[in-house]
Parts: C-alpha cells; structure tokens; sequence
C-alpha cells in the first residue's frame, strides 16, 4: 500500500467554519505497510463474553509490541474481529496498552472462532508487520491452549 502527500497543502474541507489547514508530516508517516489475515481459532469449549475482551486486548497488546519491536514509528491502527456462533467482537489499538477498545454483539458463542486482523503501521516494511502479527497472533493463541487454522 502507498500514499502520497502534498507536504504543508492548504486545502479546503467541509467544516461548519473556513479555515485552511498546514499539514506538517512528519517521517514517520512515510514508510506505510498494511497488512490483513484471517484465521480459524479452535477453543475446544464456548468461551465466555469476558474471556472474548481478554483475549481480544492480549492479542492486540502482543502485536503492537511486536510491531515496536520490529521498529515500527507509529501504529495507524490494529483491528481485530472475532466470530463465534452468534457473537461478533472487535478490537482495536493504536499501540497504547492503556487505549485499547473492546466491543462486542452478544450472543451465543461455539467452540471455534473466525479471527481477522487488519494492521496499518508506519515505519516498516510489510513483511515485517506480517511476522510480527503472525508471531504474536500464533503465541497468544498457543498459550491459551487453542489451536490455529490458517
């Protein structure tokens, strides 16, 4: 995924007041990589509402670090989408453990789940935005007792 910018473009939005805007970005918001999987997580029992958010933040918070770790500068945003039976979770950080989101549709859950993440992180190329979902995404999963299908 590329973007482009017109650095420091004064431009006119639909606003409820006229003003121009000075974009001023910065470089970390140059390199951008964009990353999307989607797996099937077998839990071996129905889990609860609570244990959905828990797991939902664990993941987000082991990706996020991973993608520090392979020296992202910013973390556009981390979303991930869990579907089980009835039930619909979503998840989403910008990398701040302490501002992470949790949602959810209630419903009754099954012993399985579908899990998608989308990933949009500054700083690094793809494929290391790629590794560092995978590693996290295969570790949580793994230390939870539950199995992965890709």
């Amino acid at each position: 995924m590329t973007f482009t910018t017109d650095k420091d473009q004064d431009h006119d939005h639909d606003h409820d007041h006229d003003h121009d805007h000075d974009h001023d970005w910065d470089e970390a918001h140059e390199g951008t990589a964009a990353y999307a999987c989607k797996c099937v997580v077998s839990t071996s029992r129905s889990l609860s509402r609570e244990e959905y958010h828990s797991l939902a933040k664990e993941l987000m918070g082991a990706i996020a670090d991973g993608c520090w770790e392979q020296g992202a500068q910013v973390i556009g945003h981390i979303k991930a989408y869990m579907e089980s039976g009835d039930a619909f979770f979503y998840a989403s950080t910008v990398g701040n453990p302490d501002d992470m989101t949790v949602k959810d549709k209630g419903g009754e859950t099954s012993d399985k789940f579908q899990l998608t993440i989308n990933s949009i992180i500054f700083g690094i190329e793809e494929t290391k935005v790629k590794l560092a979902t995978d590693k996290a995404v295969e570790a949580v999963i793994s230390k939870n007792g539950f199995s992965l299908t890709r």
